[in-house]
């Protein structure tokens, strides 16, 4: 197949709080608890919070068809997230992939009833896809992050563990993402989402875990949620299999669109 380019940018390109921290993935974990600690008021910080999750979005049989291609096709991504496989939206409409056409209108349909339902729940359609990723994660090592197959993070921005606040810095990707949406494909053994609520300091001295959202991979499950600090969120470590899903991030800003691939390629509408 031919090399891919004119790509956008991928969904880990800023580097993890581990990563610029310095520190061995245990002790980032604290000094992450511990910020939340400081705000005691974290689980009313945020009145723009959403999250959302929708079960039976697709059939369970266009599930399977795009598990199957993902496991055929899918390549390790380069971005820092052990275990991360898979296939860009713009590779497979765009004949880098060795799909037929009726997979590459298949993962297109699906692509705009994601975007669709995002839509619809939020209350706005001025809501465009920047970055659309069809993921295969594979099984990690338990002390890679901390048994994290991605640590916490934001999709929009680097935390401040001061102030937790996002922090758009030089390498902070990505800004203008405003929503995030993920659909599963499939059930898997680890590999849940899981968002941090609130943590308080009675909690760290007796060594409770912080008070979390978990979300397990279920076939046609998506999960919607907003970008910034109020979802700090990590994925669960795979343990055995692979966890199948299609991510796709929205923006409001129309300078940041997905591109697609040229007229003629594959006849593709707007979404």
């Amino acid at each position: 197949l031919p090399a891919r380019t004119g790509l956008p940018a991928g969904p880990q390109s800023a580097p993890s709080p581990r990563a610029r921290l310095g520190v061995p993935s245990m002790a980032c974990a604290l000094a992450v608890l511990v910020a939340l600690a400081a705000a005691l008021d974290f689980h009313h910080a945020s009145q723009s919070r959403t999250r959302i999750i929708v079960d039976g979005v697709i059939p369970e049989s266009t599930c399977a068809e795009i598990v199957n291609i993902l496991e055929e096709h899918a390549t390790p991504e380069t971005e820092t997230v052990a275990g991360l496989w898979g296939l860009r939206y713009f590779d497979v409409v765009g004949g880098l992939v060795n799909v037929t056409p009726a997979q590459q209108a298949m993962i297109s349909r699906v692509r705009k009833t994601i975007i669709s339902e995002v839509r619809s729940r939020v209350g706005t359609s001025d809501l465009y896809p920047d970055f659309t990723h069809l993921t295969l994660r594979k099984p990690t090592p338990i002390e890679a992050d901390g048994g994290f197959s991605h640590y916490y993070h934001c999709d929009r921005c680097l935390i401040d563990l001061d102030t937790l606040k996002c922090v758009e810095a030089d390498g902070a990707c990505c800004r203008w993402r405003r929503y995030a949406a993920l659909l599963y494909l499939a059930p898997s053994d680890g590999g849940d989402l899981v968002f941090v609520d609130y943590v308080l300091p009675s909690m760290l001295g007796a060594r409770l875990p912080p008070v979390q959202t978990r979300v397990a991979p279920a076939p046609g499950r998506l999960v919607v949620f907003s970008t910034g600090p109020e979802n700090i969120h990590a994925v669960e470590r795979v343990r055995s299999g692979h966890r199948h899903a299609v991510a796709i991030w929205l923006t409001d800003e129309t300078a940041h669109l997905e591109p697609l691939p040229p007229p003629g390629t594959y006849p593709l509408s707007s979404p």
